[in-house]
């Protein structure tokens, strides 16, 4: 019997139907049955997104296998489709592929993939994808590549209005060291430049990102890969920019580079502030230099990552127009590994951001991580403490994480 609410499915059931009966199969099949015969309102609703995050591969194929089914019955409804997130190899969109053509598709995003478990037949569907005209959005979690020249290959056919790269614990594999079981990124050698040159392929009409996210694994090499001359991606036109690399004594060349790439239209910041930097005046956040950053965002802060953070904010005049400063805190054991005394402290990072003379500055965001056993008020404490002079700020608040 067709349902005749034009409420869409609780988001609850979807969660119940996804992690509880995922193991159902005649469960699936009748919430599927109950599905094709919505309203079309409620059909576009709940298939805005396709999302498999299922945590056994039982699971997660027989999600794929009634996707499938369904898409077969039906194959308009993959024109309803927004956004695609998949999980450990791309192959298995080649099946939705040959049954649906995702005219409206706008974002991919792929979690817990390997570059050596891909096919040729599964590059040739993402590409397929990734050409699309609607395609604006493209996510990488938690990927391995051998190497930089794999991972170009991967984004050798993009489509032009694609605006948003998200690279998140991306890793290159290649070995430099004399043991084949560590990746040069764990061992601190030197990286070896990224070897783009052997690619016959040099795109025309590269996409112009207008957002650009680099977050962990091999964030330097990423970066430098990126502003190579034969990149995919323009980053001329970069509006939004988030950089986050957790290395000891870190000169910071790469992000320097990068932002003096997109520092033009630079519009929002989020960098990480590295532990006992070697040269943290080698970021040049200053008016001139970016003339439309509104949001500054500086993570990664704790003991050792002050004296990044302090030279960062006394680069800010009183001509900036940055209106929202987020400072966001970090604890954990890896800030014990650091053997020498600080040279800044809490004092230092408090007086700064206090004294910043900023006119147009309309938002102080301290975000801070609650702790196993902490409650919110032991999280207060701390921020009151770290940071007494700008706390009585009127527009500074605290957000727990």
């Amino acid at each position: 019997m067709p349902v005749q609410s034009r409420w869409v499915l609780p988001q609850e059931l979807i969660d119940t139907i996804i992690y509880d009966l995922s193991e159902d199969t005649s469960t699936l099949k009748a919430c599927v049955i109950v599905c094709q015969n919505w309203r079309p309102i409620s059909q576009s609703a709940l298939f805005r997104t396709i999302r498999f995050d299922q945590q056994t591969m039982v699971a997660y194929d027989r999600s794929m296998e009634l996707l499938a089914g369904t898409l077969s019955e039906n194959p308009k409804l993959g024109d309803l489709v927004r956004a695609f997130y998949v999980q450990w190899a791309g192959d298995h969109l080649y099946k939705f592929l040959k049954i649906a053509a995702f005219r409206s598709l706008e974002q991919v995003a792929m979690r817990h993939m390997s570059w050596v478990q891909y096919t040729d037949e599964g590059l040739r569907c993402t590409h397929k994808l990734f050409q699309l005209p609607s395609m604006k959005t493209v996510e990488l979690f938690d990927t391995t590549f051998e190497e930089a020249k794999d991972l170009a290959k991967f984004f050798e056919a993009c489509g032009p209005n694609i605006k948003t790269l998200r690279l998140h614990r991306v890793c290159f594999l290649k070995r430099v060291t004399g043991d084949p079981s560590i990746p040069y990124m764990l061992h601190g050698m030197d990286r070896p430049k990224p070897e783009t040159e052997e690619l016959e392929f040099i795109p025309e009409n590269r996409p112009k990102l207008q957002t650009l996210e680099i977050v962990r694994g091999s964030a330097s090499y990423l970066a430098e890969w990126l502003f190579e001359k034969k990149s995919p991606f323009d980053l001329s036109e970069v509006e939004e920019l988030r950089f986050e690399e957790d290395i000891e004594r870190n000169n910071l060349d790469n992000l320097a580079k990068l932002l003096r790439i997109c520092s033009n239209n630079l519009k929002s910041l989020d960098i990480y502030a590295p532990r006992e930097p070697l040269n943290p005046n080698n970021i040049n956040i200053r008016a001139p230099t970016m003339p439309n950053l509104r949001n500054l965002t500086i993570s990664g802060i704790g003991r050792y990552a002050i004296s990044s953070a302090v030279p960062w904010l006394s680069q800010i005049t009183s001509d900036s127009g940055i209106r929202k400063l987020t400072i966001k805190f970090r604890f954990g054991s890896a800030l014990a590994r650091s053997v020498t005394k600080p040279t800044m402290n809490w004092d230092d990072l408090d007086n700064t951001i206090d004294n910043l003379p900023l006119m147009s500055l309309e938002d102080i965001e301290v975000k801070i991580p609650k702790r196993d056993r902490q409650t919110d008020e032991d999280v207060e404490k701390i921020y009151r403490s770290y940071l007494p002079k700008v706390t009585e700020r009127s527009i500074c608040r605290l957000t727990i994480l």
